[in-house]
């Protein structure tokens, strides 16, 4: 099945039904493997609006981690009907704990990386290792904040390009309160077309 044609300016706020739908969460190589952090859509949380895309380990009460290593893919697929050079943004709040547990985002063009590969990925928290596009990391903030993940890229027509946000937990120490840590939640994401730059050195 082809990525869905989507137009620019996109927004994402998670609150279109449709919109929601073109999101897979929770990608794990065993479908028998259940694993305590779950990608939810829901009002956990949210920067506007009711929706937010969180990690929650307690069935979508709140936006909490819990103490068992793990990794966890939420991801949309989409293509251009055009080429265009863009700028790509999202709000996102993450607490985390330093160096343990956090989240990643990447953009994917289908040659570096199918969606065969990412249902197959090991529940281990070692993907960004495995990955050759180094990933925007995100985590060490309890507020809002508002990111340009993606500056001036160009993409390209009729290339299918994945916005991929790996959770990933190397929290194993359970004498962490981490029911009081927030996870991650991600809201508001954009596509816009990017403004040619200014010309410099023009004499």
């Amino acid at each position: 099945m082809m990525a869905q044609v989507i137009s620019v300016p996109y927004f994402c706020g998670f609150e279109d039904t449709t919109e929601i739908n073109n999101w897979k969460m929770n990608v794990v190589a065993n479908e028998d493997e259940v694993c305590t952090d779950q990608w939810m859509i829901r009002n956990i949380d949210s920067s506007e609006g009711y929706n937010s895309l969180t990690i929650t380990c307690d069935l979508g009460k709140t936006a909490t981690f819990g103490a068992q290593r793990d990794m966890v893919v939420a991801y949309r697929r989409f293509q251009l009907d055009t080429t265009l050079t863009v700028n790509i943004s999202f709000e996102w709040k993450c607490e985390g704990i330093e160096d343990i547990s956090h989240c990643h985002f990447y953009l994917f063009p289908s040659r570096a990386i199918t969606e065969a590969d990412l249902f197959s990925l090991p529940n281990t928290a070692d993907l960004p290792m495995r990955l050759s596009r180094p990933p925007i990391s995100l985590s060490n903030n309890s507020d809002w904040r508002d990111t340009l993940a993606c500056e001036q890229l160009d993409l390209v027509a009729d290339v299918e390009y994945y916005m991929v946000f790996v959770w990933q937990n190397a929290n194993t120490d359970t004498s962490y309160s981490t029911l009081s840590k927030y996870s991650v939640s991600i809201d508001n994401i954009q596509i816009t077309s990017a403004p040619c730059p200014e010309p410099e050195n023009l004499q």
